[in-house]
């Protein structure tokens, strides 16, 4: 591996993370290339946000909104007017943009204490980039989160424990709604049955981690009585 029979754990590491970075700068290349070659990239990514942000908007002359955007891509506006909307969304990719340094990571849940493990995690990086300011994430009263395009995986589980976290949402009144579209050669049946899969995972897992056993595992039942989790088509 490049450490000319000179081996230690610490060497190992350092030439393991110089790899990371390398694969990092070639993505990096690689999806600005997509992004050239696609020209209606930015206008379809504009028209698609504008529709799950009008989704479900309340009226604006009984409730004053405010918006944020949490991405998970590395690519897209970092702020939009929309014609709807007085203010600016505020947009965070919170893995870093393109020509500014993406990470590339696994979830640092449970691996915080692992030093050899550390240094690759999604927390630990981010941490080191400064991370976004609480009003970019969560800004005000959260009374809905919008889902779309994620596959909800454990590989991001760390950041959906925490937003539930700060909006309580057991006790608390933010809904959730989880968007899905049709692709590939699957039907609406499959792709709405998968997004169902998907999303009674990541609530039961959250479940696990409320302090009442009992909340944990009627939550997901507690959601649906109280009109607050929905799956739709967009």
């Amino acid at each position: 591996f490049g450490l000319e029979g000179d081996y230690s754990r610490d060497k190992l590491n350092v030439l393991l993370l110089e790899e990371l970075h390398r694969l990092e700068n070639a993505f990096d290349v690689y999806l600005r290339k997509q992004v050239e070659m696609t020209p209606r990239y930015p206008e379809c990514a504009r028209e698609l946000l504008r529709d799950i942000i009008m989704r479900d908007m309340p009226n604006e002359e009984d409730y004053q909104t405010e918006l944020s955007v949490l991405s998970f891509n590395y690519t897209g506006p970092k702020e939009m007017q929309l014609c709807d909307v007085d203010d600016t969304v505020s947009y965070v990719n919170i893995h870093g943009r393109l020509d500014e340094g993406i990470i590339i990571g696994i979830d640092g849940k449970g691996l915080m204490t692992n030093a050899n493990v550390l240094p690759f995690t999604k927390t630990y990086r981010l941490m080191a980039k400064g991370g976004p300011r609480y009003n970019e994430v969560l800004p005000g009263d959260v009374s809905l989160i919008k889902f779309f395009g994620h596959s909800l995986s454990s590989a991001d589980y760390s950041y959906f424990q925490a937003i539930f976290d700060a909006v309580d949402l057991y006790g608390g009144d933010a809904c959730l709604a989880f968007y899905y579209r049709r692709y590939a050669n699957k039907s609406d049946l499959e792709v709405r049955t998968d997004m169902m899969k998907r999303v009674t995972d990541l609530l039961s897992i959250y479940g696990e981690t409320l302090d009442n056993i009992d909340h944990g595992n009627n939550l997901i039942h507690k959601l649906l009585l109280e009109g607050r989790l929905s799956i739709e088509s967009i």
